[in-house]
């Protein structure tokens, strides 16, 4: 594509702001600029604009609740048995999608590294990785691990498994690659520049997954594996259970494409989306398109109607993301207002927004579920396992995802009949290593401690 072309799409796209930048720029920045926006695909990108412009804000005709089989009404051996076969056979490989950064958190590293663990400060990397290598060992398979990274962070994220990773895995069974980048727009339309010759960009959501899997070449890695199923998870919930063989054993069993982990939600303004039928199609709703009406609406029971939220816990057959991977794939996008940092041209200064100033553009991994054949939604708890780690403070936080760690181990303890000094406030968290589920918890804790003290690690 030559300048001309470049400039014409500009035009066509209203860029009067950037196309002035590029004449007052010298012939070698302007190139420069010409060239990233060539890599950017900058008319697919504006196509992406127009399509978010044309959705409406809640298009579906009819709306209910999905149908979510309750964790205590699931014959959990049956399927269990499905699960652990696939586990041991090597049909199953673990997809964690860990493109963020801490900021949020006052860390400005990847979010994996973040150390978060309550007794050890175990990194999230770190915990992840052990409760891979112990389900491994556990079921007797190879683990494999494939890592979405984004451009912010893929350098660093590879850096430090290379220094720290061959402790907890075998580098060699880990696959890293990136996921896509898309520009931005402010209020007014206008692509941000981040430099005099380049322009903000951001990771285009997790949704942006599986195509990023295709493109990368890691769909035909896992078929050259023997790999069937895919154990989706995203690095800031240091709680999932991964190698699930019930959870597994129910996709497996119902010949799903994709099966999701849902849970009860807090209230009605939880930021989660739910569990829902949108025109007879199965779906996941973001909460910012659930209408309050319906989000507030109770059942019979007074429950809300719209009960179970999605904790992007996934298990995803490698067939299914083949054959959805085409040219015909076209998940829809989501914006999301945020506050860009931003290069003036007038000032030469890079400017940090104290208010909402940008629109950055998602896709959502749930938004596949329509395109399933069958989907199952299966019911988690909370305190089994949910702890994000989102904010600094406040929900999701530092202290409620360590918190949310160490009650859970506790209550291992506590099933185990196992008495503390004090239970409230003992902080306890058990390695993946010694156990990773609660009956080889108890086989192995009997004859192993008496008492939980204040403060206990155990490996």
């Amino acid at each position: 594509m030559s300048e001309q072309e470049i400039r014409k799409i500009l035009e066509d796209n209203n860029q009067y702001l950037l196309l002035k930048h590029l004449d007052n720029l010298s012939e070698d920045k302007r190139s420069i600029l010409i060239a990233n926006l060539k890599k950017l695909d900058i008319s697919s990108f504006f196509n992406i604009v127009k399509g978010t412009k044309d959705q409406k804000k809640f298009q579906y005709s009819e709306i209910k609740p999905a149908e979510v089989l309750e964790n205590s009404k699931v014959d959990e051996s049956l399927f269990r048995s499905y699960g652990e076969k696939a586990l041991k056979n090597g049909e199953v490989a673990f997809f964690m999608v860990a493109g963020g950064q801490g900021s949020r958190l006052g860390f400005e590293h990847p979010k994996g590294m973040f150390p978060i663990s309550p007794v050890c400060s175990k990194t999230l990397f770190q915990m992840h990785c052990e409760k891979i290598h112990a389900s491994g060992k556990y079921y007797g398979f190879t683990p494999r691990l494939f890592i979405m990274t984004s451009s912010s962070n893929h350098d660093e994220t590879v850096k430090f498994f290379n220094e720290n990773g061959r402790d907890w895995l075998n580098l060699n069974d880990i696959y890293f690659f990136k996921q896509r980048d898309l520009p931005a727009i402010d209020m007014n339309g206008n692509l941000i520049l981040i430099g005099e010759t380049s322009l903000f960009t951001a990771p285009d959501g997790h949704g942006g997954a599986l195509l990023a899997l295709k493109e990368n070449n890691m769909t035909s890695i896992m078929h050259k594996l023997g790999i069937k199923y895919l154990s989706y998870f995203q690095v800031d919930n240091p709680l999932v259970k991964l190698a699930d063989p019930v959870f597994l054993g129910l996709h497996i069993f119902n010949n799903a494409d994709i099966s999701s982990k849902v849970l009860a939600k807090r209230d009605a303004s939880e930021k989660v989306g739910v569990a829902a039928i949108a025109d007879g199609n199965p779906c996941i709703i973001e909460y910012s398109d659930l209408p309050y009406e319906l989000a507030i609406k109770k059942d019979d029971d007074g429950k809300l109607l719209f009960n179970y939220g999605s904790i992007a816990i996934h298990i995803f057959s490698v067939d299914f993301i083949d054959r959805i991977t085409t040219d015909a794939l076209h998940l829809p996008y989501h914006i999301a207002k945020k506050k860009i940092p931003y290069f003036s041209p007038d000032t030469g200064y890079l400017i940090n927004p104290e208010t909402l100033n940008g629109i950055k553009f998602e896709q959502f991994i749930f938004d596949s579920i329509p395109l399933a054949n069958k989907t199952v939604f299966y019911e988690t708890l909370r305190d089994d396992e949910f702890a994000p780690l989102k904010n600094k403070e406040g929900d999701d936080s530092i202290k409620t995802c360590k918190d949310g760690i160490s009650l859970f181990y506790k209550n291992w303890f506590k099933k185990a009949e196992i008495k503390f000094d004090n239970y409230e406030q003992a902080t306890v968290e058990v390695s993946s290593l010694f156990a990773i589920e609660y009956e080889q918890f108890k086989n192995k804790i009997e004859n192993y401690i008496n008492k939980v003290p204040i403060r206990l690690y155990i490996e």
